[in-house]
């Protein structure tokens, strides 16, 4: 079964996460997997059958800047609750919402051909490409989560965080590195997302709108440890 892996760093990352999907990447090179990350401010995609990956495209430099503003200097210290550390900008919420539509349609634009399921999505960097995906395409992704899910969100950053979620529950699987930020993770939804009804002991979500889009929550099988960059 072939799979298309989406992450920001490429197969040569050195987080946990990376790394074990290297190795599931590498162990079957005859079913031409296909792994779209960043180089710089490029695009790439790496082959299996292939040894080099291939520039698909650039993007605006401002866009990769902003994002990486908005991840590093938002969303890393609110998910860790560092709240002295948190500095959030709008401009830099804009480069994270336009560099997420410019990954996930960079990649569907390529070759809708070879977009197959699965489609496994790794790390913060990217976690409004499960809802820009179905949006785009009805493609369904499974998506692990490498940082904690706090248990108390200060009301301030709850839209910011919603919003994360939002693109979270567009996939079909959702992995997470602990049992407590699995927890947190369903206890936010039920709290905050009334369009959404959690069942937390059997941990499974259902779109009440869409109840045939059930969605599983797992312990990252990859046991991918917090990586920020």
């Amino acid at each position: 079964m072939r799979m298309n892996i989406m992450s920001y760093q490429g197969p040569r990352g050195t987080d946990p996460a990376t790394k074990s999907l290297s190795k599931l990447f590498c162990s079957s090179r005859e079913l031409q997997h296909q792994w779209w990350f960043m180089q710089e401010n490029s695009f790439h995609c790496c082959a299996t059958e292939t040894a080099f990956s291939n520039c698909i495209c650039d993007f605006p430099e401002s866009v990769v800047e902003g994002h990486s503003l908005y991840c590093n200097d938002f969303l890393w210290p609110v998910f860790h609750k560092l709240d002295k550390s948190i500095h959030f900008k709008q401009p830099d919420r804009q480069m994270f919402h336009q560099f997420n539509a410019f990954f996930a349609q960079s990649m569907l634009g390529f070759d809708q051909l070879s977009i197959v399921q699965p489609i496994i999505i790794s790390g913060f960097h990217l976690a409004l490409c499960p809802q820009l995906l179905y949006n785009c395409s009805g493609f369904r992704s499974t998506f692990f989560w490498n940082l904690p899910w706090p248990e108390d969100v200060n009301r301030i950053y709850v839209p910011f965080v919603s919003e994360i979620a939002l693109g979270l529950l567009h996939a079909q699987g959702l992995g997470f590195t602990s049992t407590e930020a699995a927890s947190n993770f369903l206890a936010f939804v039920a709290k905050i997302m009334p369009n959404y009804r959690v069942d937390i002991p059997g941990r499974k979500i259902e779109n009440m709108h869409e109840p045939e889009h059930s969605i599983s929550i797992q312990f990252d099988p990859f046991d991918c440890g917090s990586s920020r960059n």
